[in-house]
């Protein structure tokens, strides 16, 4: 079981993951087989790189690193290994991981409401 992370540790989880998304979808922008729309997707990825600005600035303004350094580690191997695989995706394939992408945007989301 995990233990409940505090505000700062859910800042910094949520921008490493955040961060991930944002690399996984520069890497989309090298596939041409995919045909999203190309105006919806540079919007996406506009307010992907602000939420991780924003939470950068958050982050600076905490003392130290949370210690939950597992957790950290544990999301991004999970999204290294999306995005080694991404590299040989088909068509449906990033289809998929656009479904499990907004997976993970809905659960940073409560994730990031969470009061404690």
């Amino acid at each position: 079981m995990v233990s409940p992370l505090k505000a700062g540790e859910r800042i910094i989880f949520i921008h490493e993951a955040v961060n991930s998304i944002q690399e996984l979808y520069i890497n989309y922008v090298k596939h041409d087989g995919v045909t999203w729309d190309p105006k919806k997707l540079q919007e996406f990825q506009v307010k992907l790189h602000r939420q991780a600005s924003e939470l950068q600035q958050c982050i600076r303004k905490l003392k130290s690193r949370a210690s939950h350094p597992s957790s950290y580690k544990k999301i991004k191997t999970y999204f290294k290994r999306l995005l080694l695989e991404s590299k040989n995706y088909s068509t449906s394939d990033w289809e998929a991981v656009r479904a499990e992408v907004l997976i993970h945007l809905r659960r940073l989301d409560i994730l990031g409401s969470v009061e404690q």
